[in-house]
């Protein structure tokens, strides 16, 4: 008796499913295969603001506004046959509480058949506060962007490898080049082997010893042959955990100021 198949359409299995789907944390909805509310766990209920009972038999547009695959015939049947070309997990939409206000969610389908006829189980997930964190974030690198764009100093980072991630447009003009043309290579691709050996291994003990490297290099000019005095501030550059991840430096030219010293 205990190898013979659970009937999905019994009372006791229905209960039993919609008892564990109701302690679900996650929003839950049954719908038809039109898009007609049959069923929704508390957490929905609680999430989007309605009372018990009150979204059985309204359109999944009730709770996402924006025009549903489901409520089209031809998108249906697609649906029906090829779920995965409509029911993307993670797929975010804007939600639409009964008070009217909109947030985003995630939405994730999946068309269950039964005996006689098929429901489709979807799960809701408020992502509004990853999203303010992303517009954060955004905000953030907007305006880290905007600063070392406007200073007067040549502005990198590199990662772990060696390899550049960022240049400023300033630190672009200085090796005249197009950023497309630094990022993802090395020094070892425009200095000499013994400078480009010395910024490698700086990088390296930056990045085992996380202090800060201040230093003015001494370079001979390609062009003229003159001696270049070039100031460098280097640091680590780490992630959100605090973890290095490589580099970050910028670096100007000092030589006017050396000669004078010099001369003095």
């Amino acid at each position: 008796m205990g190898n013979e198949p659970t009937d999905l359409n019994s009372e006791a299995t229905i209960r039993q499913l919609e008892s564990l789907m109701d302690a679900d944390p996650q929003a839950v909805v049954v719908m038809d295969e039109r898009g007609g509310i049959a069923w929704v766990n508390s957490t929905l209920e609680s999430l989007f603001g309605f009372l018990p009972g009150e979204l059985i038999g309204k359109p999944i547009e009730t709770l996402v506004p924006e025009r549903f695959h489901m409520s089209h015939v031809a998108d249906r049947q697609a649906f029906l046959t090829q779920p995965q070309l409509i029911a993307r997990p993670g797929r975010q939409v804007i939600g639409k509480r009964k008070d009217g206000t909109e947030f985003p969610v995630e939405l994730g389908l999946n068309p269950l058949q039964l005996s006689d006829g098929v429901l489709v189980v979807g799960s809701i997930v408020d992502v509004s506060r990853r999203v303010e964190a992303e517009l954060a974030l955004e905000e953030t690198e907007a305006r880290y962007r905007s600063l070392v764009e406007s200073l007067p100093l040549n502005v990198f980072q590199k990662n772990l490898d060696g390899q550049f991630t960022f240049v400023n447009r300033r630190m672009c003009k200085a090796m005249r080049r197009k950023s497309t043309e630094i990022l993802g290579r090395t020094d070892a691709d425009f200095f000499p082997p013994e400078p480009a050996a010395k910024y490698r291994s700086d990088d390296v003990n930056i990045a085992t010893t996380g202090q800060v490297l201040e230093d003015v290099e001494e370079h001979i000019s390609s062009e003229t042959g003159e001696k270049i005095y070039v100031h460098v501030l280097k640091a680590p550059l780490r992630d959100a955990k605090g973890k290095i991840v490589g580099t970050q430096g910028m670096f100007w030219d000092v030589s006017a100021r050396r000669r004078a010293e010099e001369a003095l």
